[in-house]
């Protein structure tokens, strides 16, 4: 062979004999993928999807207030898109606590490249931004007005979506309870009036305690690493 790089008759037959065996390695390699697939099903945002799934059906058409712990909040808000796409409805993304850079890059990494709508009440308050397609923005979280309307043009110029809402526990540090009870009780009235599913994920227990009556069901997710 060139470059004076050569092999013995010894070595030549060992690797042919790896060649040959090319069919058990790819095999191997293949049931290694399923094992690590199936390992992913046990946790991270896979694993909330199949708890939401045992829990509610795929076609549910209503109002769910999902409550879990703060560290598992992404995880959920992950799962509960892919619940949405796999219900057959477009997602809208209501965004309280991320913006839509990282909500982007996460859903990019897990794989999920369908159309969704995204309402961020994060960036305009830190950088310059303005409304795109799909993309919308609200001035903050002071501004509840502003986020109801931003939400109601979202609801009247589409068909079968689902409002996915990131965390409303966070409202708590902007406005008082009673102000915070209002909102969430208009927010899914609205919805509901236009035959629209949401999923309000909630990290606060008292919080969700004090709301829980506006919503068709409630899933309480325990903690998990």
């Amino acid at each position: 062979m060139g470059s004076g790089f050569s092999l013995t008759d010894e070595q030549m037959k060992a690797f042919e004999d790896i060649l040959s065996k090319k069919d058990i390695f790819s095999s191997h390699i293949t049931k290694q993928e399923a094992k690590y697939d199936a390992f992913k099903a046990l946790g991270g945002h896979e694993k909330v999807l199949n708890e939401v799934k045992s829990k509610i059906p795929l076609s549910f058409k209503g109002q769910a207030l999902i409550e879990c712990d703060s560290s598992n909040l992404m995880d959920v808000f992950v799962a509960m898109v892919k619940f949405t796409i796999q219900s057959g409805s477009v997602p809208v993304l209501v965004l309280f606590m991320n913006n839509y850079v990282t909500v982007k890059n996460r859903l990019k990494e897990e794989g999920i490249n369908e159309e969704c709508f995204i309402i961020d009440v994060v960036s305009k308050s830190i950088s310059s931004v303005e409304d795109d397609t799909n993309l919308f923005f609200a001035d903050s979280l002071r501004n509840l007005t502003q986020i109801q309307i931003k939400i109601l043009n979202v609801l009247s110029s589409k068909n079968n979506i689902a409002l996915i809402f990131d965390s409303v526990s966070i409202l708590n540090y902007y406005h008082n309870d009673d102000v915070v009870f209002k909102f969430v009780y208009s927010l899914t009235k609205l919805v509901r009036k236009n035959n629209s599913s949401g999923f309000y994920i909630s990290t606060d227990n008292q919080i969700s305690q004090k709301v829980g009556q506006f919503f068709d069901e409630t899933i309480e997710l325990k903690k998990f690493v």
